[in-house]
């Protein structure tokens, strides 16, 4: 079953109009259904985004307390991971995007996304949260 826009970028980690510019420049390959949306199939998509485990971290405020942040920018570093908010960037096979905030329900989440499932469980152990894959 073919992913919409939505759902194909919430699974690789990225933005809806970075999926439309993919599609557009030829990297990725989508159809559009008789509504006009388009539609991308999951073994295409991944080909070109790896698949991600998404980390969501439930908050109380809109920010991550500064005593948090450093702890987490120590885990990436101890883990030679270059982390940069909205974007992706690899290092030693590993790749992560931190900090998109969402809001679900009048819930702040933030959101992490990793390229394995050891670094996302490590993530998890070290400072909660719930692994949506």
């Amino acid at each position: 079953m073919s992913y919409s826009l939505s759902e194909a970028a919430t699974a690789c980690g990225v933005y809806k109009e970075t999926l439309r510019q993919s599609i557009k420049t030829g990297r990725l390959t989508g159809t559009k259904d008789a509504l006009g949306h388009w539609r991308i199939e999951p073994a295409e998509l991944h080909a070109v985004y790896p698949y991600l485990y998404v980390v969501e971290l439930a908050v109380d405020t809109d920010k991550l307390n500064v005593e948090l942040n450093r702890r987490m920018l120590h885990f990436h570093k101890s883990r030679n991971i270059q982390v940069r908010h909205g974007r992706i960037h690899k290092s030693r096979n590993i790749q992560v995007r931190r900090g998109r905030r969402i809001i679900r329900e009048t819930q702040i989440y933030f959101r992490w996304c990793f390229s394995d499932s050891a670094t996302a469980r490590a993530f998890i152990e070290q400072f909660g949260g719930e692994l949506n894959i």
